[in-house]
């Protein structure tokens, strides 16, 4: 663990010491204004080393992972509009070099001000979205495959996916998901992995509030990848005493209205290589469903989708991917997961992406706000 701290570490600062060189020493900036950038920078950098090279210390260390990440959001960004900006540079080098010659040094310093400022700007606003907390997202399904029924109230099933309680999303952001999902006056709840990041012992009691959560038809838990970086039976001790019900490779029969729904769940696909035991099993989990009934899986990662459409399943409900979580990565996600965000068809199948009700990492939203899921299926 502490070499992949230490490549962690390098590799941040390559970052760092690549947006000074062409991003602020190549600018013709007064002294004092550098001398602070400078002093950003440093301490930026002191604050993510610290951060990867403490990673498995015990306390919390909130006060340092915060600004920590922050930080890699602010440099992500200075980084990619760095590096578009020498490219536009070379561009401009090769189509107009007197003009180039003439005008590159004015030109780069008003760059210069222009990206850093952005960048700073851009980082501010999506942290202000990423703690305002999830949006309600409402999606209508019609689940009678069908049937002719006289008309019923439909299920309202609630999906929380990534919460990612840790040192940047505790007690009070999950009061907040708590209270918005009582106020839906859900039937099911269902939580699709990616619960916390941290160790189990020392966040438990930032999920307490899920204790006071009423519903009818109970809520179910499936585990995400994150759930297997820290302890991943801790995680599902914690999920239990919250009033979870965990479903690994198997599934419950519900009736709404008197119609049969089965609510199944598998461990995340990627679990195996970290624990070889928790193999994600999509015939085993739809194996004693009624044939009658609508078949729903919760698989933390969208790729599930795929054999679980094989395997006779109506809805998938996935998470994983935060939709990107802030620009430029929403536009990049799609390209590693077959569905990234929202509603789709996939064969015979629906499957629905929820963005994340939390997020990870830099405290960012830009682009991708984040959700709970409000599912109305006639049935």
């Amino acid at each position: 663990m502490f070499a992949y701290a230490v490549v962690v570490c390098l590799t941040l600062f390559v970052g760092w010491l690549y947006v000074w060189e062409r991003l602020i020493e190549t600018a013709s900036l007064a002294d004092p204004l550098k001398h602070t950038l400078l002093g950003f920078f440093v301490v930026a950098y002191a604050l993510q080393a610290a951060r990867w090279l403490f990673f498995r210390v015990k306390g919390d260390l909130s006060w340092l992972v915060g600004p920590a990440y922050f930080s890699v959001g602010i440099l992500s960004h200075l980084f990619l509009a760095t590096l578009l900006k020498d490219i536009c540079y070379q561009l401009w080098w090769l189509v107009a070099p007197q003009s180039f010659q003439v005008h590159e040094a004015w030109v780069n310093s008003w760059v210069s001000y222009v990206i850093f400022f952005i960048c700073l700007a851009a980082n501010l606003w999506g942290a202000q979205t990423a703690y305002e907390g999830p949006e309600i997202q409402k999606v209508k399904l019609d689940g009678r495959k069908g049937r002719q029924r006289e008309a019923s109230r439909p299920l309202r099933l609630v999906q929380i996916s990534d919460l990612h309680v840790g040192p940047l999303i505790r007690r009070p952001y999950v009061e907040n998901v708590v209270d918005l999902c009582q106020s839906l006056n859900p039937d099911v709840v269902v939580f699709t992995g990616d619960i916390g990041d941290g160790k189990p012992e020392h966040l438990e009691n930032d999920l307490l509030p899920f204790k006071r959560l009423k519903v009818p038809q109970g809520i179910y838990y499936v585990t995400g990848n994150h759930e297997y970086y820290w302890n991943v039976d801790g995680w599902i001790h914690v999920a239990k005493g919250v009033g979870m019900r965990v479903l690994f490779n198997e599934g419950i029969e519900v009736v709404h209205e008197g119609q049969s729904v089965w609510i199944a769940g598998v461990p995340d696909r990627s679990a195996k290589a970290i624990r070889p035991d928790h193999i994600e099993d999509i015939d085993a989990a739809i194996k004693e469903a009624p044939e009658s009934s609508y078949k729903i899986l919760l698989a933390h990662q969208p790729r599930s989708v795929i054999k679980a459409e094989k395997a006779g399943f109506d809805l998938v409900l996935s998470g994983h991917t935060h939709a990107g979580q802030y620009f430029p990565f929403t536009h990049v996600v799609g390209w590693f997961n077959p569905y990234s965000k929202d509603l789709h068809k996939h064969g015979n199948a629906h499957i629905y992406v929820n963005r994340g009700t939390g997020f990870w990492g830099p405290p960012l939203r830009l682009g991708a706000t984040s959700e709970i899921t409000l599912l109305e299926i006639d049935l």
